[in-house]
């Protein structure tokens, strides 16, 4: 059975899950919505206003992040 690592940075993590749950399925509502909300959570962790903001909107990615890498035997590909 082949272990499969996280990247070192969660966020790097996130933008890999984007890419994965993509867009390519259209008939997948579920994981293109999951796509883009992930991506908003990572783009305001990096983008946010002030730093307060970029480190809440961080944890809050991040935690996502790690619930939705728990799961990912159920995720397409």
């Amino acid at each position: 059975m082949e272990v499969s690592k996280p990247p070192k940075d969660v966020l790097e993590l996130g933008q890999h899950l984007v890419h994965e749950l993509g867009i390519e399925n259209r008939f997948d509502t579920l994981g293109r919505w999951m796509a883009h909300h992930l991506a908003e959570l990572i783009d305001k962790a990096e983008n946010g206003a002030t730093k307060a903001e970029r480190l809440d909107a961080r944890k809050n990615a991040e935690e996502t992040i790690l619930k939705i890498w728990k799961q990912r035997k159920s995720l397409p590909g």
